[in-house]
């Protein structure tokens, strides 16, 4: 097993540990400011990658996004239906699979050397757009700090995303969250 895939075990057990805890989910500032954005796009197919307990695509599902579908690298969370075993850098779908690819507050989480991998694989599934969110500030849970990926500034985030997509990121800022949202458009819907 090569070092990298090793750093990657190593942080999913992370996660694998945290989300025996009912209390590691979505938090109610987050989840309004994904709601704000998941309702202002057009309604289509979409997919959360790293969706943890599916909490996204239940709320996906209420506004009117369908197909939704989902991946975990957790593989306890996954199941038969709607979350698929998956690591964002290899997402097991075709080529603009879905109008829209989400992937909230999970970059961070992520080895540093696997920021360009995953942008170019959601960039890939994707048809129309990608929204992700950044939290780029420390977060230790239970004595573990899950931050692993953190730049200077957001600044420093949305040019590391434009220059990782290859074409403008909009950078609409935290709307009263805690992390940051960032939007790729691909094409007019």
């Amino acid at each position: 097993m090569s070092t990298v895939s090793q750093a990657r075990q190593s942080e999913i057990a992370r996660y694998e540990r945290a989300y025996h805890f009912p209390d590691y989910r979505l938090g109610d500032r987050r989840r309004e400011h994904i709601t704000r954005h998941l309702s202002r796009i057009p309604t289509g197919s979409l997919l959360d990658v790293s969706t943890g307990r599916g909490e996204v695509l239940r709320l996906a599902r209420d506004i009117g996004h369908a197909p939704v579908q989902g991946t975990e690298a957790v593989s306890y969370l996954c199941n038969d239906t709607d979350i698929a075993h998956a690591f964002a850098h290899a997402l097991p779908f075709a080529p603009r699979s879905f109008d829209t690819v989400t992937m909230f507050d999970v970059m961070e989480h992520l080895l540093p050397e696997d920021t360009a991998p995953v942008c170019k694989e959601l960039a890939r599934v994707a048809r129309h757009r990608v929204l992700l969110t950044v939290h780029n500030g420390s977060h230790r849970y239970r004595g573990e700090e899950l931050h692993i990926n953190r730049r200077a500034s957001y600044t420093a985030w949305h040019q590391e995303l434009t220059a990782h997509f290859g074409c403008a990121v909009i950078h609409h800022g935290n709307e009263g969250s805690i992390s940051e949202m960032f939007e790729v458009i691909f094409d007019a819907v």
